[in-house]
């Protein structure tokens, strides 16, 4: 048995046991025990997470080590403190340092989340069996933290070792039976090693991992935190559904487990007979949570593909970023690929795509800036597609865009390839009335060729500002019949769409060139047709680029998500991703 966590310990010496894979050990607390003030705010792979979130049970584990000395030998680690996050998200020790050896001196800090008194050398046990209670199961590291002076609240970024796996079940004429999830041939036990991020010492019991399961009606949900496996041969998932049991070897579904994402299957249950699994894979964001799990998915759709832009560069089996010296609709700018990177949004701390828009020379015009599109790599029809972008003050002259094109555009060009706009402010009319950062717009186009150019666009003024410093969400929902447009609908979810095309039943044949796979386009113009900016010799009208941003603007996109109701008239085409296919 795992030492309980309530476990007593003597201050001037604590008698520990982690049970399975240690014995116990008599372990003096340091006498150059490092003692400073730190305080410190948490991400989870780069994304803040609201205050409220943070609860009594996420207290984290702290080793503070002088600044260079990392990775160290174990008596050099300071001793496994404990720090509780308060109601505004800040973590600070449960216990004061009362004596401050060293106040000014700069750290090296190793991290955890949840506090464990039985860690001891360093190693934190690791024990799956028990799914019920995740807050305990999970495990979130952090070793990022170098050089920090502890005058002031810094921030850790915390990533999961661990992997995992929800399995979603849709069941018909069954719903009432009950049902049991569980998985072999993955490891159950092993330490986790704070100073090297490494597992060591994995066991493999002959008890199954049970999923810890909810239901909803029909819908059946289970979900399991597991060890990171890179063989999974001898691995299998057992469905017991009433009298009925299904097993599943994983090895079919996917090549590993990784850490840090979660892994989701869902079928279909028609009578006894179980549909083929469909795999998506999304990194893992949330803090541990004791909750029931729920369905992946929003009114009915689940989510299918996702672009979370992480990493250090744009992911080019996703992208293809243009390069453009005249560019249509009488835009001042020239496309460049250098105008298009992934790093942090300053005021979140995000990782998100940044396209960027500056007063430059380059190939003859005056300004440069950043257009991407997913043509022939990430595809589909009908669905849902969700993008949360931070858009720059357009004032007079930034057109930024958020749209798709038809998958056949090499073959078919504009317009008969068709064309849905979802996100489109600057416009001539925003400027006009002063209402810039309120004035959105949105519009479908297509037709036989540019002399049968058909349009259905519609323009609004929201209530606020979309131009705020603040992220929003856009949102196209597509089906056989409709192409609605919605803005906020996290914050606002039972909002009527801001726009609404019926394309099935327009006159000019609209519904011929909404029935087919659209890909993705994000940029951000200056000037054009659109703001009514046009002409080379008008550049001094472009308001939004000056001294006081420095002559340059910025969209920012956190990410792109597409949701499917798994019907037969939808697609999605992908590209293979770890292992992955989502088509």
């Amino acid at each position: 048995m795992i030492t309980p966590i309530n476990m007593k310990v003597k201050q001037a010496t604590a008698l520990v046991c982690t049970g399975f894979l240690l014995s116990c050990a008599s372990v003096p607390i340091e006498k150059d025990r490092l003692n400073v003030d730190l305080t410190f705010r948490a991400t989870v792979e780069g994304k803040t997470i609201p205050d409220e979130k943070w609860k009594e049970a996420h207290a984290a584990g702290v080793y503070l080590i002088k600044a260079g000395d990392m990775p160290a030998s174990a008596k050099e680690l300071a001793s496994n403190l404990q720090y509780t996050p308060s109601s505004k998200g800040v973590f600070a020790p449960v216990l004061p340092a009362s004596a401050i050896t060293e106040p000014d001196a700069l750290v090296d800090v190793i991290a955890y989340i949840p506090f464990r008194q039985d860690v001891v050398r360093h190693s934190f046990p690791i024990h799956l069996i028990g799914q019920q209670n995740q807050e305990t199961s999970d495990l979130m590291y952090s070793d990022n933290a170098r050089q920090i002076s502890p005058s002031s609240v810094t921030e850790l970024n915390f990533s999961h070792p661990l992997s995992k796996v929800i399995v979603q079940l849709k069941a018909e004429n069954q719903p009432d039976d009950p049902w049991l999830v569980a998985v072999d041939g993955v490891a159950d036990r092993a330490l986790f090693d704070l100073k090297t991020g490494k597992f060591t010492e994995r066991q493999y019991l002959p008890e199954s991992i049970v999923f810890k399961n909810s239901r909803s009606g029909s819908s059946r949900i289970a979900e399991a935190i597991l060890l990171p496996e890179s063989n999974l041969e001898s691995a299998y998932i057992s469905l017991r559904i009433g009298q009925k049991t299904h097993r599943l070897p994983l090895a079919q579904y996917m090549s590993e487990l990784q850490g840090g994402w979660i892994y989701i299957l869902t079928a279909k249950l028609t009578g006894d007979v179980l549909s083929p699994f469909q795999v998506t894979k999304r990194p893992w964001r949330e803090v541990p949570d004791n909750t029931a799990p729920l369905w992946e998915e929003k009114d009915g759709y689940r989510l299918v593909w996702e672009e979370e832009f992480e990493g250090n560069s744009l992911n080019e089996n996703i992208w293809n970023m243009e390069q453009v010296d005249n560019p249509q609709n009488n835009e001042l700018q020239a496309y460049k690929k250098e105008n298009i990177r992934v790093g942090r949004e300053p005021l979140s701390g995000n990782s998100c795509l940044i396209v960027t828009a500056r007063k430059e020379s380059h190939a003859q015009r005056n300004f440069t800036s950043g257009r991407l599109n997913t043509m022939k790599k990430v595809a589909f029809r009908y669905g849902r597609i969700d993008a949360r972008i931070r858009l720059p003050k357009t004032a007079d002259g930034l057109w930024p865009a958020f749209w798709m094109k038809g998958n056949d555009n090499d073959l078919a060009q504009w317009p008969a390839c068709g064309e849905i706009d979802i996100l489109e402010m600057g416009n001539s009319s925003g400027i006009a009335a002063g209402t810039q950062d309120r004035y959105l717009g949105a519009a479908c186009h297509w037709g036989p060729n540019t002399a049968g150019l058909r349009s259905e666009s519609y323009k609004t003024t929201f209530s606020y500002s979309l131009q705020d410093e603040q992220f929003h969400l856009y949102t196209l929902i597509w089906d056989k019949d409709f192409i609605s447009m919605y803005v906020d609908l996290d914050r606002f979810p039972n909002q009527m769409p801001f726009y609404r095309f019926n394309h099935r039943t327009n006159t000019q044949n609209a519904v011929t060139y909404f029935n087919k796979e659209f890909y993705v386009l994000l940029n951000l113009a200056v000037g054009g047709s659109y703001t009514g900016i046009t002409g080379s010799g008008n550049g001094d009208q472009i308001t939004s680029l000056n001294a006081e941003n420095n002559q340059e603007a910025s969209m920012y996109v956190d990410y792109i998500r597409i949701f499917q109701k798994g019907e037969g008239n939808e697609k999605l085409i992908s590209p293979h991703q770890n292992g992955i296919v989502n088509e």
